[in-house]
C-alpha cells in the first residue's frame, strides 16, 4: 500500500482515537483517573512520522481538547519513524507498548506520562477492537466498564 494511502488512514485512525479518548476520559474510570494525572495545559503530540501529520491534545479546564496550532511547545510527544510503523499500530497489527519495544517510535517527555498515556490508548483500544484482535496487541484486556456500542455510537454519530 503506498504511504499517501497510509498516511491517510492513520490521519483518520486519530481523529478517531482523539474522540474515543475525550469519551472515555469522561465515562471510564481508568482512563479519567491517568488524565486526571495531567497537570492543567499539559500538552500530548502524537506525529505519524517526523515532520508528518499528527494529533495534538491539551488539557484545558480538566477537559481534553484537540490543537491544531503548532508552536505550543508539548510536554510529551510520541513520534514514530516512519508511515508504516504508524499504520502497523493504528490498524491493529502491533500494539504500542510492542511498538515501543520494538523501536517503532520515540517518545519525548516524561517516562511516567508517557506510561500513563499508553495506558489510555491500550484502554481505549480494549474498546475499539474486538477481543479476538485485543488478544494479539494488549498486554492484558481489563473488564471494560461500558458496552463498546456506546462508543461506537459517540464516535460515528456524536451522542
Amino acid at each position: 500500500m503506498k504511504t499517501k494511502m497510509k498516511t491517510k488512514i492513520c490521519s483518520a485512525i486519530l481523529f478517531f482515537l482523539f474522540r474515543a479518548l475525550k469519551y472515555l476520559s469522561r465515562h471510564d474510570s481508568i482512563v479519567r483517573s491517568d488524565w486526571e494525572k495531567f497537570d492543567e495545559n499539559f500538552v500530548i503530540s502524537i506525529y505519524l512520522s517526523e515532520g508528518g501529520k499528527s494529533l495534538r491534545i491539551i488539557k484545558k479546564n480538566g477537559k481534553m481538547k484537540r490543537i491544531r496550532i503548532s508552536g505550543i511547545k508539548e510536554d510529551l510527544a510520541i513520534t514514530f519513524k516512519s508511515v508504516d510503523a504508524a499504520f502497523l499500530v493504528f490498524t491493529g497489527f502491533s500494539g504500542l507498548s510492542r511498538a515501543y519495544s520494538e523501536h517503532r517510535f520515540t517518545l519525548s517527555g516524561n517516562i511516567s506520562d508517557g506510561m500513563a498515556f499508553v495506558r489510555m490508548v491500550e484502554r481505549a483500544e480494549t474498546y475499539l477492537f474486538p477481543s479476538i484482535m485485543g488478544r494479539r496487541i494488549l498486554r492484558r484486556r481489563e473488564k471494560k466498564e461500558m458496552m463498546s456500542v456506546a462508543l461506537y455510537l459517540h464516535l460515528l454519530l456524536g451522542v
